[in-house]
C-alpha cells in the first residue's frame, strides 16, 4: 500500500468517526425545490422544446417534401410521385408524416429523460397541436389549402409524430440499457 492509499484510508476513518451534522433547513428546502424543478419540468417549458425541435426538423423537410405547395426547393416529382400512388388524401397524409414525424423522432433522441417522460404522458394532444399549429403556418403561407386535404395532413401528421416519437425512445432506451451492461 503506498502512501495516498495510507491518506484515503485515515481520511474515511476520520469520516466515520466524525459528528453528523444536518444542513440548515433552507439549504435542504433549497435543494429538494431545485431537484423537483429539474425532475419534473413544466408543460409550457417541455412543449416549447419539443415545437422548437419539430420547427426546425420541419424546415429542413421543406428541402424534401413541399407541404401545401410551400417548399424551400422546387421539388414538386416527390408529390406527384406519392399522388400517382396513394392518391391525394393518401399523399397528404404522408407529407403530414413526414412533417411532424421526422421532428418527433430527432426529439426523442435530443430531448432529456425527464422532458420525454412529460412528452409521453401527453403526446395525445402535443403532436395533434404542433400538427394544428404548423398548419396555421402553411395557411399563412399559402391560402388556399383545402380543409379535406388539411384533415388528412393532420391524421397523418399526428399519428406518425406519436408513432415515431414513442419508436424513438424505445430505442433509445434499449441502447441505453445496452450500454449500461
Amino acid at each position: 500500500m503506498d502512501k495516498n492509499d495510507s491518506n484515503l484510508n485515515e481520511d474515511y476513518l476520520d469520516f466515520l468517526g466524525s459528528e453528523s451534522k444536518r444542513p440548515p433547513l433552507k439549504l435542504k428546502e433549497s435543494i429538494a425545490s431545485f431537484v423537483h424543478k429539474e425532475l419534473n419540468p413544466s408543460f409550457l417549458k417541455v412543449f416549447a422544446r419539443l415545437f422548437s425541435i419539430q420547427a426546425i426538423v420541419g424546415f429542413v423537410t421543406l428541402l424534401i417534401c413541399p407541404q401545401f405547395e410551400v417548399a424551400i426547393a422546387n421539388n414538386q416529382q416527390v408529390v406527384v410521385v406519392l399522388e400517382r400512388y396513394f392518391g391525394m388524401h393518401g399523399c397528404m397524409a404522408i407529407c403530414g408524416a413526414i412533417f411532424v414525424g421526422s421532428g418527433a423522432l430527432v426529439a426523442s433522441f435530443l430531448m432529456k429523460p425527464e422532458e420525454i417522460r412529460k412528452v409521453r404522458v401527453g403526446m395525445f394532444y402535443e403532436f395533434p397541436l404542433i400538427a394544428l399549429i404548423a398548419l396555421l403556418a402553411f395557411f399563412i403561407l399559402n391560402q388556399s389549402i383545402m380543409p379535406v386535404m388539411a384533415v388528412s395532413w393532420i391524421i397523418g401528421a399526428s399519428l406518425a409524430g406519436i408513432l415515431f416519437f414513442y419508436s424513438g425512445f424505445r430505442f433509445r432506451m434499449k441502447d441505453e440499457f445496452a450500454l449500461s451492461l
